[in-house]
């Protein structure tokens, strides 16, 4: 249906009156004005889901990418002898994992 609006409107357009340059206004009917308008309507809904599809893509490969780095950071780490604690540092700064609680901590 929106096809034949669509083909309507550009015959109407490419007829263009007396051949002399001036073309006629194009005329729609109520449910042709309809079917563009909600054919506008749905090209702008897809082309914001579009963006948040490619932004939550996005931030998923990040979210993989740092968690990989950290896990071959951490790796690295205890192959050099670094401390657990130290270890448990670049995870936190690096992720934002909470530090695991000591026992004075627990004490208070």
């Amino acid at each position: 249906l929106m096809h034949s609006v669509i083909f309507d409107l550009l015959a109407a357009i490419n007829e263009g009156g007396d051949g002399e340059g001036e073309s006629q206004p194009v005329t729609l009917d109520p449910m042709q004005v309809m079917l563009v308008a909600k054919a506008i309507d749905h090209l702008g809904k897809a082309a914001k889901d579009d963006v948040a599809r490619t932004i939550a893509i996005e931030k998923r490969a990040f979210d993989k990418a740092k968690a990989e780095a950290v896990q071959i950071a951490v790796q690295v780490g205890k192959r050099q002898g670094l401390t657990r604690e130290a270890v448990e540092e670049f995870r936190h700064e690096l992720l934002g994992i909470e530090r695991p609680k000591k026992a004075e901590d627990n004490k208070s």
